[in-house]
């Protein structure tokens, strides 16, 4: 069986389309568990209705706590030997278990990755090379890519083996399946990435990962730095040691530039600048530029070396930034 995980949370506008693509799988053997999460539209009065249609989903309402919250519940609800999830606004292909799970048990996988459509208004782009090939990946390779961002830490693109998922969802409000994902890609012997797109991602200009709130800046700085704490002592990584610094540094770059031009107060700036600035310096890496990249390399000894100056050259050079989401803006219009 598989157990499909969903927090519900204002959902009413597209909860349904997401439910009825379930209940159209090619695949039978599933159960949905629905946690609504304090939800004050109709979207609880939807989950019943669901329930009452098919025996195989289950709904549990809980006060408001996130997703982190709603899904560590469902995981100690879970009944089946492989574990999906699915966001409540999205919607996926009737073939999604199917194929998944017959790829994992075909290759004895306890991960098995896919593509996926990212959908907005105006256009569907297809995140996939969408060739149907298989690429098969042992633990290290598995995780030296993840840790890499090149097997992005999306959760409802993937089908996992439940016995791997051993921690639960760090309390974060955003990106809690960032660190929590490479926890469980640690404990997978093998892992396959599917090149056909399956899962239908909405993308919302509202959505708390298409807005820099304070917090998401937090939580995506200690999630990375978290997944570094994870991968840093791991004996089998060593050799790798060099390419994992590199990414951690590109990683903490990347994410403190999104802070220099978030529109908040200089002391919330200043503070994470700071806490990355000691933390990149902690880092040992031998050869910088061969490894960074003459861009983050230049990044990376100005925020090592002068605060103030990494901040400024950011701050000037946001109007690159600027047109870059101006272009992705007209997706969502």
């Amino acid at each position: 069986m598989i157990s499909i995980i969903t927090p519900v949370y204002q959902s009413e506008r597209y909860l349904g389309i997401l439910i009825d693509s379930i209940i159209n799988q090619t695949y039978s053997d599933w159960e949905l568990l629905l946690i609504d999460d304090g939800s004050t539209d109709k979207s609880a009065a939807i989950c019943k209705y669901y329930a009452k249609k098919d025996c195989r989903i289950r709904v549990y309402h809980k006060e408001n706590g996130g997703v982190a919250s709603a899904r560590n519940q469902a995981m100690d609800m879970v009944r089946g030997e492989y574990l999906a999830f699915a966001d409540s606004d999205d919607w996926v292909e009737p073939d999604w278990l199917e194929r998944l799970y017959t790829i994992a048990k075909k290759l004895q996988a306890d991960i098995v990755v896919s593509d996926f459509y990212e959908e907005y208004p105006q256009k569907t782009i297809i995140r996939s090379k969408d060739d149907n090939s298989i690429i098969v990946l042992n633990k290290k390779e598995a995780l030296l890519l993840t840790f890499q961002n090149r097997i992005t830490s999306y959760l409802w693109s993937m089908l996992i083996r439940k016995d791997i998922a051993q921690e639960r969802f760090a309390p974060y409000r955003a990106f809690e399946d960032y660190a929590t994902l490479f926890a469980w890609m640690r404990h997978a012997n093998k892992v396959v990435m599917l090149h056909t797109p399956l899962y239908h991602y909405r993308q919302s200009a509202n959505s708390c990962l298409h807005n820099n709130k304070k917090q998401n800046l937090i939580d995506w700085i200690n999630a990375t730095i978290a997944r570094y704490e994870l991968i840093k002592g791991t004996p089998f990584m060593q050799e790798n040691t060099p390419q994992i610094n590199a990414a951690y540094i590109c990683s903490l770059v990347k994410g403190i530039k999104d802070v220099v031009r978030s529109p908040y107060d200089n002391e919330f700036k200043q503070s994470l600048l700071r806490k990355v600035s000691i933390e990149i310096k902690s880092v040992q890496l031998s050869s910088p530029y061969k490894l960074l990249g003459l861009k983050y390399f230049l990044r990376y000894r100005l925020l090592s070396q002068n605060i103030k100056f990494f901040k400024f050259i950011i701050e000037k050079t946001a109007v690159f930034s600027f047109h870059q989401n101006n272009r992705k803006d007209n997706l969502y219009s």
